[in-house]
C-alpha cells in the first residue's frame, strides 16, 4: 500500500480508536490523577507497541487466514465505512466501539466476496462480544469484594493505601494497553496492512517486520495529531459517567485487562471452546463498572448506558456492514478488485482503473469532514466561551449589585451611627448644661439661705424662707426636662402618634401625653409623678381618654393603645 493510502486508512480508523475506545478505557485514570496526560501518552505508545509486537501472532493469524484484504481500495472503503458509522453513532455516546465497526465493514467485504461467515466468524464473534461485559463484570464484582475484605482486615492507613493503588493503577494501565495491542491491534492492522510491503528492521537479536513498524508509525502519527482532542475526551468521559474511587478504577482496569488477554490467546479462551477474537475494551470497562456497582450496592453506571451498550453490539457492525457492502458494490468495476483470488481476464483496453481517483475523492471527503468537524468544534468552543463570558458578566453584575447594596447598607449604618452619635453628643451637652444650671440654682438657694440666716427680724426671715420654698416649688415642675422627655418619646413612637392624631384629631396635648405614657407601660402613680398631678386626676384623664377613643366598658384601654 502506498504511504498516502496508509496515512488515509490510519487516520480514518485511528481517530476513532483514540477518541472513543482508548479515551473511554483510560478516562477513569485521568480522573484519579494517578498519571499525568503526557506520561500516560508515552505509556500507551510503548505498551500498545509491545502488546502487538510480542503477542500478535494468534489473533493476526486468525484474521490473515480468514479474510484477505488484498486491495488498497478495499482497505480505504472499510476505513471510510467505519468512520462514517462512528460519526453517525457519536451522539449515542462512547458505548460504540470502533473495533466492532471495523469488523462489520470487513464482514461487508466478505459478503461481497461471497464468503460463508455464519459458522467460521459471525457466531463466534457475537458470542465473544456478548461475553466480554459479562465476564468483565463478574471478575470486577469478585475482585472488588475481595479487595474490600482485605482492606477492612488489614487496617492499612489511607495514605499508604492510596500510594499502593496508584502504583497498581500505573501497572494496570501498562498491562491493559498491552492487552489492547494484543487483542485489537491485529484487527486494526489487518485493514492497514492490505499489501505486503516487504521491509523491516534487523536489530541482530530480534527483527521487526513491516506489521509492527506500521503499527508503531500509525500510533505515533495518531498521538501527534490527536493529543489535544484525546485529552478533552478523556476529561469529558471521566466527568460524565465515571464517579469511582481509586480502588474501583484499579478493579475496572484489572478486569478489563484480564478479559482482553483471555480473548487474545487460544490457550486461554480455547480451553472453554471459545475462539480468539477482537473484543471491545469499552464494553469490558462498562461491564467492570457495572460489576463494581453490584459489589458496592449502588448504581455506578446508568441503566440507559448499559442498554445502549447491548444495542451497540449489533447496531454498530450492522451499520458499518451496510455502508461497506454498498460502497463495494458501487465501485465494483472491471479490473478494480479481484474476488476470491481469481485472475481478471479483461484485456487492458477494457480495464478502467479508477483506484487513484476514488482514493483522491475519499481523501478529499475525509479532509472536508475533518474541516467541518474542526469548524463545528470551533463554533462550539466559541459558543462555550461566549456563554462563559455571559455567565461571568452576569456574575460580575450580580457582584456589583451586591457590592452596591452592601455599600448602601454601610452608608445607612454609618448614618444611623452618626445620628446616634449626634444624639449622644446632644445628650451630653444637655447634661452638661443641666448640671451647670442645677449648680447655679442650688448656689442661688445656698446664697439666699445664708442671707436669711444673717437676718435678725423674724418677719423678714419668714418672708425669706417663703421665697426660697416658692423658688424650689417652681423648680420641682421640671418643665424643661419633661419637655425634652416627651420630645424624645414622640420621636421614638412617631407612627403611634401619627395614627392616633389621624383617627382622633380632636385629642388634646394632655391626652396625647397620657396615651403615650400608657403605651410605655407606666403605672397610675408613675404617671401622676411625671405629669405633676394627683393619681385621682390620672384616673379622670383615663376616663376622658376612653370617651375620646370611643371605647366601651368591655374594651381594654392599654391593649387598644398598644394595638395602634
Amino acid at each position: 500500500m502506498l504511504i498516502f493510502e496508509i496515512i488515509l486508512v490510519v487516520l480514518l480508523l485511528g481517530v476513532w480508536m483514540l477518541l472513543n475506545d482508548i479515551s473511554f478505557t483510560f478516562a477513569s485514570v485521568i480522573q484519579t490523577g494517578a498519571i499525568r496526560m503526557r506520561v500516560m501518552t508515552l505509556i500507551l505508545l510503548v505498551s500498545l507497541s509491545i502488546g502487538f509486537i510480542s503477542f500478535r501472532s494468534s489473533v493476526w493469524d486468525l484474521y490473515e487466514n480468514t479474510w484477505n484484504i488484498s486491495s488498497p481500495i478495499v482497505a480505504i472503503v472499510i476505513a471510510f465505512s467505519t468512520s462514517i458509522t462512528m460519526l453517525l453513532l457519536k451522539k449515542v455516546g462512547p458505548t460504540n466501539s470502533v473495533y466492532y465497526a471495523i469488523f462489520g465493514a470487513i464482514l461487508g467485504w466478505q459478503v461481497f466476496n461471497q464468503v460463508k461467515l455464519a459458522d467460521t466468524l459471525l457466531i463466534p464473534s457475537l458470542t465473544a462480544w456478548v461475553l466480554t461485559p459479562v465476564l468483565s463484570g463478574g471478575l470486577a464484582f469478585l475482585l472488588y469484594s475481595l479487595l474490600q475484605r482485605i482492606i477492612r482486615k488489614s487496617n492499612i492507613h489511607l495514605l499508604h493505601l492510596n500510594s499502593f493503588f496508584r502504583v497498581g493503577i500505573i501497572t494496570m494501565v501498562i498491562l491493559i494497553a498491552m492487552a489492547i495491542g494484543t487483542n485489537n491491534g491485529s484487527l486494526f492492522m489487518s485493514v492497514v496492512h492490505s499489501e505486503n510491503l516487504d521491509f523491516g528492521l534487523d536489530f541482530g537479536f530480534f527483527f521487526l517486520d513491516d506489521q509492527p513498524l506500521l503499527w508503531m508509525i500509525a500510533l505515533i502519527i495518531l498521538t501527534s495529531c490527536m493529543a489535544v482532542p484525546m485529552k478533552r475526551n478523556l476529561i469529558q468521559f471521566g466527568n460524565k459517567i465515571m464517579d469511582m474511587n481509586i480502588i474501583a478504577v484499579f478493579t475496572a482496569l484489572t478486569a478489563g485487562m484480564l478479559v482482553l488477554f483471555f480473548f487474545g490467546f487460544p490457550w486461554a479462551c480455547g480451553t472453554v471452546g471459545l475462539s480468539v477474537m477482537a473484543v471491545s475494551p469499552v464494553h469490558a470497562i462498562i461491564g467492570a463498572i457495572a460489576g463494581i456497582g453490584f459489589a458496592r450496592k449502588r448504581k455506578e453506571i446508568e441503566v440507559s448506558t448499559l442498554a445502549r451498550t447491548g444495542i451497540s453490539l449489533f447496531i454498530t457492525p450492522a451499520l458499518s456492514f451496510g455502508f461497506a457492502h454498498t460502497l463495494l458494490r458501487l465501485i465494483d468495476l472491471p479490473g478494480l478488485m479481484q474476488r476470491d483470488g481469481t485472475e481478471n481476464l479483461s484485456t487492458p483496453e477494457q480495464v478502467v482503473n479508477v483506484t487513484i481517483p476514488l482514493i483522491l475523492i475519499l481523501f478529499i471527503l475525509f479532509i472536508i469532514f475533518i474541516g467541518f468537524s474542526f469548524r463545528h468544534q470551533q463554533i462550539k468552543r466559541i459558543q462555550a466561551q461566549n456563554a462563559l463570558k455571559e455567565e461571568q458578566h452576569q456574575r460580575f453584575e450580580a457582584q456589583q449589585e451586591m457590592m452596591s447594596m452592601e455599600l448602601k447598607t454601610i452608608q445607612l449604618e454609618n448614618e444611623r451611627l452618626n445620628t446616634k452619635l449626634e444624639i449622644k453628643r446632644k445628650e451630653l451637652i444637655d447634661l452638661a448644661l443641666d448640671i451647670s444650671e442645677q449648680r447655679k440654682f442650688f448656689d442661688s438657694i445656698f446664697q439666699e439661705i445664708k442671707r436669711v440666716q444673717s437676718i435678725d427680724d423674724l418677719n423678714e426671715v419668714k418672708i425669706g424662707l417663703e421665697n426660697i420654698a416658692q423658688t424650689i416649688s417652681s423648680r420641682m415642675t421640671f418643665s424643661n426636662e419633661m419637655s425634652g422627655f416627651y420630645t424624645q418619646v414622640e420621636e421614638l413612637h412617631k407612627n403611634f402618634i401619627t395614627k392616633l392624631l389621624e383617627r382622633f384629631p380632636d385629642i388634646t396635648e394632655q391626652e396625647k401625653r397620657l396615651a403615650t405614657l400608657l403605651r410605655l407601660g407606666f403605672s397610675t402613680k408613675d404617671i401622676a409623678g411625671l405629669m405633676s398631678i394627683s393619681p385621682k386626676s390620672v384616673e379622670i384623664g383615663r376616663y376622658r381618654l376612653r370617651k375620646k377613643l370611643e371605647l366601651t366598658r368591655e374594651d381594654n384601654l392599654m391593649q387598644y393603645i398598644k394595638s395602634l
